[in-house]
């Protein structure tokens, strides 16, 4: 069910996505249309992929878990939904400090890139979040990395290990646009 939110005088409204799938140009002809189709992400390719990156993966429903850098990693999968998620759990809320709060802040604009720092029912994790459908096999692999990279360097750098953005420098402030410019 969709929601409409008011954000700051700016009305969101939420599930719309989720409702209205990607759909091919009207214009696309039968080859591309086959194409497409063919590099759509699906369950069973994505399974074929974490297989080739963990070895060992446990399956059900859709859902995978391996080890990976002495983290359990786990991928959901809805296909109806056209989602998926790659996490891994790194601490209990509670035991995390306002400073490291702000570094996981700071690391989702900076360091994190595609993999992010998320709270959910009192866990801290590092989480990565797509359309399934539309997953390529290379962000797939680099997403898996992010997440235990992520995980891997909590109370350190913070950082994904992909790439760093300013390396070496001070994060920069930056300042939403003036309306009157927009």
């Amino acid at each position: 069910m969709n929601k409409i939110i008011l954000f700051s005088g700016s009305l969101i409204i939420t599930g719309f996505l989720s409702v209205y799938p990607t759909l091919p140009h009207p214009s696309a002809t039968a080859q591309e249309l086959a194409q497409s189709n063919q590099s759509r992400m699906t369950i069973r390719r994505l399974e074929r992929i974490l297989k080739e990156v963990a070895g060992e993966v446990r399956s059900q429903n859709g859902q995978f878990r391996f080890e990976l850098q002495r983290h359990s990693i786990l991928v959901l999968t809805s296909a109806s939904q056209d989602r998926m998620r790659i996490i891994t759990q790194i601490t209990d809320t509670r035991n995390l400090r306002t400073e490291q709060l702000q570094k996981m802040m700071i690391a989702n604009f900076h360091t994190a890139l595609d993999a992010r720092y998320a709270i959910s029912d009192g866990v801290v994790y590092a989480a990565f979040i797509h359309p399934l459908s539309s997953l390529e096999e290379r962000d797939l692999r680099s997403a898996i990395r992010q997440v235990a990279n992520l995980a891997a360097t909590f109370r350190t750098s913070y950082s994904s290990g992909e790439l760093l953005f300013n390396p070496g420098s001070q994060p920069s402030r930056v300042r939403p646009p003036n309306s009157d410019s927009i």
